[in-house]
């Protein structure tokens, strides 16, 4: 049971300071600025050069950084605390530079990466389509005799008002089939006179306004082989890179969001009398910023655990994980947005403070994020699918009748909820956390029994059954929150942190709490699978009505019949 650390102090030390100074001269520039709605401020810009955070995981090699994920992780806490609009166009060159340097050829990296690294490059990723439109493919095709000419609509395009670099995915005609491939399009190169990249559609968002959300056409643009980055085949695994790369990041910027909310609340709480008491002193009011407070220690555990390990080659497939932080990041968000206009009340809605500021910018931020629907699929499916491999057998397919599984008389709940002990993970850890341990290997268990209750109940259908999914997709976050969480107090406690009894206090309520959770998910399962009946039709029974009345469709508690 590790938790990844640092191996040298001087490597803490180093960027510690480095990042303290980033922060200094963020807080003696943002408040002397003057904001246009959708451009980043030209001072804010000037620091993060001067600090160079545009190279910070580009390798040395290419005038980077070089920074490990570790680094890059408080950095992004460092930038979030300030303005997400910061973090915004961070993750969209951070991304950018991470295509090339996983997918590029040497040229290309040759090319890019240094103009990356001292902002001379301004990057647009142009992936998602316009859905809309009569034709929404993204078309790179050709006439006998004449160039490639690439035609696109992209939507939701990040910072594409001041971009001058654009990577962009679309299909390559050659004969009858499409292939998908990826450009990238430099545009000062473009000198055809009936070619054209044009940005319209900007969104007026509430928040974020450091930055700009558009659409982009791409029109009769010429492009040939030497223009596509990397190998054509490779389209499909850049786009999969994007869907779940920078995850941890996203969970890192909103670590540094919550963490600069709740030190707000706080000193709020403490200045704020009603009545002949202390807001602080209300017990309502410290029960949320204690929830408020767990869900930063859960967050920022998985993300530093995750990228941690990561540093040191233990973890070489973070897609599953990266969607769990993804999730349960957007579950800290609205956690801190219920937190804020209780503790806050009206002032929370008053311009002339920061939290109306701060609700805008995560709505904004959760709001471009992928929705749960996807999130719980990226999470589910691959774990199914290993148990699928792993299992075998036709059985793990057949979707078992009803009455068959009365013949096959009650299974016992206590085995579920209650399996034997195998990996004896509480001998690996503070004696403090031994019930954590074994609550979190309950979890193991449970989930591999929910997976197959499912299975035997569901059969194929089961990938299909969002609901179902949601199941299995908590028992698997709880369980990585669990461990990354187990690892962190025991360490903690070991190497003497100023406040390790207050990780182990933390660690052992929250395993506690995601336990209870997990029993509750596999027995409402088991309860559904004895009454021989599945209530989820009934759910999507009822969303299908309320859509088919394009509202709600219930009448009124008054009304007579008719």
């Amino acid at each position: 049971m590790i938790f990844p650390e640092y191996l040298e102090l001087a490597e803490i030390v180093n960027i510690k300071s480095y990042v303290g100074k980033l922060g200094d001269d963020l807080d003696k520039t943002i408040p002397h600025i003057k904001t246009s709605p959708g451009l980043m401020p030209s001072e804010i810009v000037d620091v993060l050069m001067k600090n160079g955070i545009f190279g910070a995981i580009i390798p040395k090699d290419f005038g980077g950084v070089g920074f490990q994920q570790k680094d890059v992780l408080q950095l992004v806490e460092c930038i979030s605390s300030r303005d997400l609009s910061i973090f915004t166009m961070f993750n969209n060159l951070m991304t950018c530079s991470n295509i090339i340097l996983q997918f590029g050829t040497n040229k290309q990296k040759n090319d890019y990466l240094p103009g990356l690294a001292t902002g001379e490059w301004r990057p647009a990723i142009c992936w998602q389509e316009e859905t809309t439109s009569v034709n929404p493919s993204s078309q790179v095709s050709s006439s006998p005799g004449q160039p490639q000419r690439l035609n696109a609509y992209k939507v939701n395009v990040v910072n594409a008002v001041d971009a001058n670099l654009f990577i962009v995915f679309a299909n390559k005609r050659i004969g009858d089939e499409n292939f998908p491939t990826c450009y990238i399009i430099e545009k000062d190169s473009i000198k055809d006179p009936n070619a054209s990249i044009t940005i319209k559609n900007k969104l007026m968002t509430s928040g974020l306004q450091k930055c700009n959300f558009s659409e982009v056409v791409f029109n009769n643009v010429p492009v040939d082989d030497s223009l596509m980055l990397g190998e054509s085949e490779n389209a499909g695994a850049m786009v999969d890179e994007l869907a779940y790369s920078g995850k941890t990041l996203y969970g890192a910027a909103v670590v540094g969001f919550m963490k600069k909310a709740l030190g707000d609340l706080c000193s709020f709480a403490n200045q704020e009398v009603k009545g002949n008491m202390r807001l602080a002193d209300s017990h309502p009011i410290k029960k949320t910023l204690s929830d408020m407070g767990l869900h930063i220690y859960i967050l920022e555990t998985m993300v530093y655990y995750i990228g941690g390990l990561t540093d040191e080659n233990l973890f070489l497939s973070q897609d599953i994980e990266n969607s769990i932080i993804q999730r349960f990041s957007n579950k800290a968000i609205r956690q801190a947005i219920t937190t804020i206009t209780e503790v806050a009340g009206i002032y929370s809605s008053d311009v002339e403070l920061p939290y109306d500021q701060m609700i805008k910018d995560a709505l904004a931020l959760m709001s471009f994020s992928d929705p749960d629907l996807h999130l719980v699929r990226r999470i589910t499916i691959p774990a199914i699918e290993h148990y699928v491999n792993h299992h075998g057998g036709a059985k793990t397919f057949m979707k078992t009748s009803g009455f068959v599984r009365y013949l096959g008389g009650r299974e016992d709940l206590v085995d579920y909820l209650h399996p034997k002990l195998i990996h004896f993970i509480a001998e690996h850890v503070h004696p403090s956390l031994a019930g954590s341990a074994v609550n979190f290997e309950y979890c193991l268990n449970r989930l591999d029994k929910i997976i197959d209750i499912l299975f035997r109940d569901k059969g194929v259908y089961l990938n299909t059954d969002y609901i179902a999914l949601q199941d299995i997709s908590t028992l698997m976050e709880n369980n990585l929150a669990m461990i990354s969480a187990i690892a962190r107090a025991s360490r903690a406690y070991s190497v003497g942190v100023r406040n390790s009894h207050l990780e182990l206090d933390w660690t052992n309520y929250f395993c506690s709490r995601a336990a209870e959770e997990s029993k509750r998910v596999i027995a409402e399962v088991m309860e559904t699978q004895q009454k021989l009946i599945n209530i989820n039709p009934s759910v999507m029974g009822a969303a299908k009505s309320l859509l088919d009345a394009n509202g709600y469709c219930m009448d009124s508690p008054i009304e007579k019949n008719w």
